[in-house]
């Protein structure tokens, strides 16, 4: 027996992430406005060239889409590696389940750029580009705001200087 009438759907509202900055990319599950008065578990899959929990933060294989809402949202947070020559990757979700009807599209691929700088974010106080950490040219000036924007995982390659900003007791004069 189906508990929604109408049929449930999947879109890429913002199908393209990236490694740098760590971008996310956006699922959109959606329902039929009329019959919003339950929660409703949503199952799916995920396929495609990049792997859960490896090149994006682990995504579950459900979602609830809360009563008095038409619609949830699945982020996908890419996690930046410093893999050499590496080529965009895709994350594939595929709507399933029998208490509903899947309807179309039912499926939807967001695809994870690679960091263009091959995992090294550069940082340089004096630099004067685009501070964007793409290059020396075009390196941060802040530290904290290199690590705050581009995660962890990153490779910080930092240019002789000092570096203290105020709020942070990471860093010393």
């Amino acid at each position: 027996e189906r508990f929604v009438t109408g049929d449930i759907t999947v879109n890429a509202t913002d199908p393209s992430a990236s490694e740098l900055g760590l971008d996310t990319g956006l699922f959109t599950i959606s329902r039929p406005a009329g019959a919003t008065n339950l929660d409703l578990t949503v199952n799916y899959a995920i396929s495609g060239t990049a792997q859960n929990g490896v090149d994006y933060q682990t995504l579950a294989s459900s979602v609830v889409i809360p009563a008095g809402s038409a619609s949830a949202q699945i982020t996908v947070t890419p996690i930046a590696d410093v893999e050499l020559g590496e080529l965009p990757e895709t994350v594939t979700l595929t709507l399933a389940g029998s208490l509903y009807l899947v309807g179309s599209p039912s499926n939807a691929t967001v695809t994870i750029a690679n960091n263009p700088t091959n995992g090294v974010v550069y940082v340089d106080k004096d630099a004067t580009g685009a501070n964007n950490g793409t290059s020396w040219a075009d390196a941060y000036t802040n530290l904290t705001t290199a690590i705050a924007t581009n995660g962890n995982s990153t490779i910080f390659w930092v240019a002789e200087g000092i570096y203290s900003p105020a709020s942070d007791t990471a860093f010393f004069d």
